[in-house]
């Protein structure tokens, strides 16, 4: 009796606590950190539609950084990530929709490769440092943006979190999930050892 009510509070407190974070997370990504003369926008890819269209987060996100952009924000958009199951890659979708809104084909760069968080991190890094940028606005749901900032951060560029609230009107149990997911990614990377090394 006394190991259940043991097990009981453990669990009790491990949800609380899970719970806060997510709490955190999202109201961390509820920002929009100003940068003067950011190099770029980086907009994080997730899932398209069936019908290679981007899905309601994806067009949330390539909205809000097209408004960015139209606020002179930064002169370029660059578009990160792919869906293994979908063509086009989740970028080109994003940047189809983003020219679709007025942004010209020149002002895009599209980073076709990554998978995950990590990888939109190090892959979009190669491509702006490249071209000799290391500062950027960074486009996500709030509550993805702590992480995919310590990221990017990771691999050398100044970031400026700038979150896509435009999402919220997919509604508050979508949101909650979305936090919930994140708070297992954040315990994922801290077993990396990514916020270290």
């Amino acid at each position: 009796m006394k190991l259940r009510r043991i097990l009981a509070i453990a669990a009790a407190t491990t949800a609380a606590a899970a719970m806060a974070l997510a709490i955190w997370l999202d109201q961390w990504g509820r920002r929009d950190a100003p940068m003067a003369n950011a190099d770029a926008i980086v907009v994080l890819g997730c899932a398209l539609r069936a019908d290679d269209a981007p899905g309601p987060s994806l067009a949330a996100r390539t909205q809000h950084a097209v408004a960015l952009w139209q606020a002179k924000r930064a002169p370029i958009l660059l578009f990160s990530g792919r869906d293994a199951t979908f063509q086009p890659s989740q970028a080109q979708a994003a940047a189809h929709l983003a020219h679709r809104l007025g942004v010209p084909r020149g002002a895009m760069l599209t980073e076709d490769a990554s998978r995950d968080t990590w990888q939109n991190a190090a892959f979009s890094a190669e491509i702006l440092k490249r071209h000799g940028w290391h500062r950027i606005v960074l486009v996500s749901d709030p509550s993805h943006l702590w992480r995919a900032s310590q990221h990017f951060r990771h691999f050398g560029i100044e970031v400026a979190p700038s979150g896509a609230l435009e999402a919220d009107a997919l509604g508050l149990p979508l949101r909650a999930l979305k936090a919930g997911r994140e708070v297992l990614s954040v315990l994922r990377d801290v077993v990396f050892l990514r916020y270290w090394t």
